[in-house]
C-alpha cells in the first residue's frame, strides 16, 4: 500500500535529494553501485535503502516465508484513500514539482481504459516509456490488472532499422501507447505493425502524419490526452473517426471535462 516514487540516475545528486526528502520517502529500493556512487540514496539520510543485490537482502528475502499472507498478517490495510505514486515534473519555479495520485483515481483510470480498449490475456503490451513518466504506470497496471504480457523494450527500437526491419516487427506486440514523435520514428524505421491491434498517441499533440498512419496499421488507434495531475489520461478519441482538426476526443469513463474562457 506504500507510494512508488521513481529517481533516475541520471539526475544530479541535488535534485534527487530534494526529491527524497520532498517526497518523506521511508525506503529507496537500489543497487550497490548506485548506492556507492550517490551518497543521498544511502540509509543515513533519513530513510533506509535496500540494496538488492546485497547478501543481507538476499537472506532476508529466503528467510520469508513461502506460503500466502492472510488478511490478519497484514500490518497496513489499503484504501482508496491510500497514495498510489509520486511524480516529479520540473516546475514553473525551479524546483522539482510533485504531483500525487491516489489509489481510487489510479483505480478509475484503469477502468476507464478497459471499457475503451478491451484488453485480455493474449495481448502484449509494450513498455515503451521511461520510467519517470505516468505512461509507464498505465503500462505496468494495464499489463498486471488484466493478464497482459509485457514486453520490455529497448528504447532503441523505435528507432532502429536492418535488414530484417524493425525490432518491433519480431516482438509483435498488439498494444503500444506512445508519443507521435516515437510513432514517427518506428514507422519512418519500418515498423510494420504485425498482429497490433490497439495503436495510443498521447503525451504530445497527434500530428497530421500519424494521424494519417496509424489506421494503416491498427483497426483501433486512439489519441489521448491528459495533464500528469489527472491521472495519466482523461479523454480519448478514435483517431480514424477524425476529419478536419484533430481532437482530444471525449473525456473518459468516470471523468469530466469543462472548457473555461471559451
Amino acid at each position: 500500500g506504500g507510494a512508488y516514487l521513481p529517481l533516475d540516475p541520471a539526475y544530479p545528486q541535488e535534485r534527487l535529494a530534494f526529491m527524497l526528502e520532498d517526497a518523506g520517502a521511508g525506503w529507496v529500493v537500489t543497487n550497490r553501485i548506485l548506492v556507492e556512487a550517490y551518497p543521498c540514496i544511502r540509509s543515513t539520510n533519513g530513510h533506509q535503502s535496500v540494496v538488492l543485490d546485497h547478501t543481507i537482502t538476499s537472506a532476508t528475502v529466503a528467510a520469508i516465508s513461502k506460503n500466502p499472507i492472510m488478511k490478519g498478517q497484514l500490518l497496513n490495510r489499503h484504501s482508496h484513500n491510500s497514495l498510489s505514486y509520486v511524480i516529479y515534473t520540473s516546475g514553473s519555479t525551479g524546483k522539482p514539482k510533485a504531483i500525487v495520485l491516489g489509489s481510487a483515481c489510479l483505480s478509475s483510470f484503469i477502468h476507464a481504459s478497459q471499457l475503451v480498449f478491451s484488453l485480455d490475456t493474449s495481448d502484449r503490451i509494450i513498455l515503451s516509456s521511461n520510467q519517470l513518466f505516468d505512461a509507464f504506470i498505465e503500462q505496468i497496471c494495464l499489463s498486471v490488472a488484466f493478464g497482459c504480457s509485457l514486453i520490455i523494450a529497448d528504447p532503441r527500437d523505435f528507432s532502429v532499422g536492418d535488414l530484417d526491419g524493425n525490432p518491433l516487427n519480431r516482438i509483435k506486440p498488439t498494444f503500444i501507447d506512445a508519443t507521435p514523435t516515437l510513432w514517427q520514428s518506428a514507422l519512418s524505421n519500418g515498423f510494420l505493425g504485425n498482429d497490433l491491434r490497439i495503436a495510443v498517441s498521447g503525451g504530445e499533440p497527434l500530428t497530421p502524419e500519424v494521424a494519417h498512419a496509424l489506421p494503416e496499421l491498427s483497426d483501433m488507434c486512439i489519441n489521448t490526452y491528459g495533464p500528469a495531475e489527472c491521472t495519466i489520461a482523461v479523454t480519448s478519441g478514435c483517431i480514424a473517426d477524425q476529419t478536419g482538426h484533430l481532437t482530444i476526443g471525449k473525456p473518459l469513463s468516470n471523468t469530466q471535462a469543462y472548457v473555461v474562457d471559451a
